[in-house]
């Protein structure tokens, strides 16, 4: 006759219910997630800008991530490529459907009309996948963006309206 029972079990026993109690009170004692801290990133890359609330749209927060800086072939600039880091300086502000950057070590912020009719659709690659149509935000800010960074020939590109 066996025993369901074998004393030789005992400790292994004891030690998965100490686990199962554990984790019942762990359980219990977890908090509800809570968000402590909202930030968007109007460029990619770029410093953060924090804010109270954000308005979720088909393509995210809106005003997050509508920009970003590439280089003169089109890519992408990452920071995670030290030759870039600086774009981790760059400070945008939204006012008014308008992007104010500044940078430390810059002379001057430089302002860009999200609006702006005036922007040209370019190709550019995205942090993944393949080339995409862009609107290219002209040479002024580039000019500003490559004096604050130091990357030659970057362009500042984003999604505009469309």
């Amino acid at each position: 006759m066996s025993l369901l029972f074998d004393p030789a079990n005992l400790p292994a026993i004891l030690v998965a219910l100490l686990i199962v109690c554990v984790t019942i009170v762990l359980l219990r004692k977890q908090r509800s997630p809570a968000v402590s801290e909202l930030n968007i990133y109007p460029i990619k890359s770029c410093a953060n800008i924090r804010v109270k609330e954000a308005i979720a749209t088909e393509l995210g927060f809106e005003n997050d991530c509508i920009a970003q800086v590439s280089d003169k072939d089109g890519q992408y600039c990452t920071p995670s490529e030290q030759k870039f880091a600086k774009l981790f300086h760059i400070k945008p502000m939204l006012k008014n459907k308008k992007l104010v950057l500044s940078a430390s070590g810059a002379d001057s912020s430089f302002e860009v009309d999200l609006a702006n009719d005036k922007t040209k659709p370019t190709l550019a690659v995205p942090m993944i996948g393949p080339k995409v149509k862009l609107q290219d935000y002209g040479d002024e800010v580039s000019s500003w963006l490559e004096t604050a960074t130091g990357i030659q020939g970057c362009r500042l590109t984003g999604i505009g309206d469309g």
